[in-house]
């Protein structure tokens, strides 16, 4: 996904003659309340979050890493999510394996 669609997957759609800010490393820079957007919650990898109020300020946390949608992150690719369903296949095997040993004897 390039960063201008995950940026507008998360921060909304890009205004119209939207200039981007070039904030280097190190420098202190001070957002602008956009009272006009609606403030975003974003997260890292982590899964820490800030809300951030304006586009401006959406755009640089997510192209900064800021950049994780935590139910998606949870559902889909949560490492214990797959240890869950490999341990319920692996019981549902022994199970039909010892239900058919079962059955096949009384055959």
């Amino acid at each position: 996904m390039s960063d201008k669609s995950l940026v507008e997957k998360i921060c909304g759609i890009y205004p119209e003659n939207f200039q981007s800010v070039n904030i280097t490393e190190g420098e202190v820079y001070t957002f602008q309340n956009d009272p006009a957007y609606q403030a975003v919650k974003v997260f890292d990898a982590d899964r820490n979050s800030v809300f951030v109020n304006s586009f401006t300020e959406c755009e640089h946390y997510v192209k900064g890493g800021w950049n994780k949608i935590p139910e998606i992150d949870f559902i889909i690719f949560h490492e214990g999510f797959f240890h869950n369903v490999f341990l319920i296949l692996s019981l549902a095997t022994v199970f039909l394996g010892l239900f058919y040993l079962k059955f096949k004897q009384k055959i």
